[in-house]
């Protein structure tokens, strides 16, 4: 396996990460009004989770939450194509932090009218086809555990209701909480991916600092990955994909590639390898596997190298991932 080259020393993207250990600081709690019940879900997809007056009220209890973003990128509609040279400065180092040795992935989908993942394309069988492919093989080296260990869970669909399309810290800890304590798993052994619907922005508590394409002046990112710890049910990791099918959030696609469903597919890819690397991205404690002098985690240094790429049975065109082993961007071992 033939490794892609690493881009230069100057990086066209540059990963934001924040970090913040007060319940109050970044959490604004609404009043603890129950969301509706989801009328509909297909027969794959488990019981549908009810957001409780309870799971509101945990969202009070929230003991820290640390998050890294995946920016908004403009250079994402090209590929950089014929760059040959690696450079050992973007090698990732261990700080000693949490790497999760075993991932079980459960998706959440918030108001899909259909009630299922359709809303965001196939991500389940993106899931299905990741585990035991060429690229996941990648992660052996981090971890130093099978790759058979990373398993998709179950779908989740959720029907909430927000007080506007603006969907804030507490929205999200509200969701998080009630599937997490329904599934009954948390800890550093299993992922949660919160799935926004298409016309839905999401903006940290009190800044302009938003997944908004409606809002260009505020639109700072498409998605990110985090670990939110809750005073009843611990530490849980999570990541947000709002809607990516919007310019900004996806790769101009070859020909015969759904946009819908690549553009979840790959940065669905992205957030659960930083998960699984560098799962509670907190810069006042200790990291995971992290690149300090360019800031950034496994798959923001190759977010500009994406290719076509086989998972299992499925075709995708997404990006390859940081290995240490070549010192540059590959899509395998």
């Amino acid at each position: 396996m033939n490794p892609f080259a690493r881009r230069g020393l100057v990086l066209v993207a540059l990963a934001a990460l924040a970090a913040c250990s007060s319940p109050g600081s970044q959490i604004t709690v609404p009043p603890a009004v129950p969301a509706p019940n989801a009328a509909v879900h297909s027969a794959p997809m488990g019981h549908v989770v009810r957001v409780s007056a309870s799971d509101v009220a945990a969202v009070r209890n929230v003991r820290s939450f640390h998050y890294h973003l995946f920016p908004v990128m403009n250079h994402r509609g090209k590929a950089v194509k014929n760059a040959t040279k690696v450079f050992h400065p973007a090698d990732l180092d261990y700080f000693g932090g949490e790497v999760m040795k075993t991932a079980v992935e459960h998706n959440i989908y918030v108001n899909c009218h259909a009630g299922d993942e359709s809303c965001w394309g196939k991500p389940e069988e993106f899931f299905q086809n990741l585990t035991g492919s060429k690229l996941v093989k990648m992660l052996g080296q981090y971890t130093k555990a099978s790759t058979s260990n990373f398993t998709f869970g179950e779908g989740t669909p959720v029907a909430y209701q927000a007080f506007s399309n603006i969907y804030y810290d507490n929205d999200l800890f509200s969701i998080l909480h009630a599937v997490a304590k329904s599934v009954g798993a948390s800890g550093y052994t299993d992922e949660y991916h919160i799935f926004l619907p298409k016309g839905v922005d999401n903006c940290f508590d009190g800044t302009t600092v938003c997944y908004s394409p409606d809002i260009p002046a505020n639109w700072f990112f498409c998605a990110y990955h985090g670990e939110v710890t809750f005073g009843d049910i611990g530490p849980v990791v999570f990541s947000v994909e709002p809607y990516q099918n919007v310019r900004g959030c996806t790769y101009k696609l070859p020909k015969g590639y759904d946009p819908l469903t690549n553009s979840t597919d790959s940065t669905l890819l992205h957030e659960t390898f930083e998960s699984i690397t560098d799962p509670n991205p907190n810069t006042f404690g200790t990291l995971g596997w992290y690149n300090i002098p360019y800031n950034q985690e496994i798959a923001d240094l190759c977010d500009a190298f994406p290719m076509k790429q086989t998972l299992g049975t499925l075709k995708v065109y997404v990006q390859t991932m940081y290995s240490n082993k070549y010192h540059g961007c590959a899509n395998g071992p």
